[in-house]
C-alpha cells in the first residue's frame, strides 16, 4: 500500500528505496523464521541440525547487520546490541546451543524480531518525514 502509494505520488526515488528496504526486512524476518525452525529440530535430537542451526544464525547475523545500513542508530541501541551479542555467541560457539533451551531462544529471537520492526518504524518514520516536505504547487511546474 506505501508502495503503491510512493509511485502514484511520483516519488520514484523513495519508492524504489522503500522497496528495497522492505526486501531487507522481509529477507530478515525469514532468515528469523528459518534459524527457529532450525533451532527446533535440533532440540528434536537430530544430529545433522547442528551445523544447519549455525548456518542459519550466521545467515540471521548477516541480514541483521543489513539492516544496520538502513537504521545504523536503532541496530546498535542497547537493547538490540543485546539481543546482536547473543547471536553473535550462538554463532562463535555452537558447543553454546547445548545449554540452551527453547524458551531461551524464543526470547532471544523475540528480541531480533523487536530489532527487525523497529528498523521497519525507522524506515517507515523516514518516508513519512520526507513527504511531509510541502509539494511544488502544479501550476509552478508548467
Amino acid at each position: 500500500m506505501t508502495l503503491s502509494w510512493l509511485i502514484e505520488s511520483e516519488k520514484y526515488d523513495l519508492s524504489e528505496r522503500y522497496s528495497a528496504q522492505w526486501n531487507h526486512i522481509i529477507d530478515s524476518l525469514d532468515a528469523l523464521t528459518r534459524f527457529q525452525i532450525a533451532f527446533a529440530d535440533y532440540l528434536d535430537d537430530n544430529p545433522k541440525a547442528l551445523d544447519r542451526v549455525t548456518l542459519k544464525a550466521r545467515l540471521l547475523q548477516r541480514k541483521l547487520n543489513q539492516l544496520g545500513l538502513i537504521a545504523p542508530l536503532t541496530v546498535s541501541a542497547p537493547s538490540s546490541a543485546t539481543a546482536m551479542r547473543w547471536l553473535d555467541e550462538v554463532v562463535d560457539s555452537n558447543s553454546g546451543l547445548e545449554k540452551l533451551t527453547q524458551q531461551e531462544v524464543m526470547s532471544e529471537c523475540e528480541a531480533l524480531s523487536l530489532v527487525i520492526f523497529r528498523v521497519y518504524d525507522h524506515m517507515l518514520l523516514d518516508v513519512g518525514e520526507e513527504l511531509s516536505h510541502p509539494l511544488p504547487e502544479l501550476s509552478s511546474l508548467h
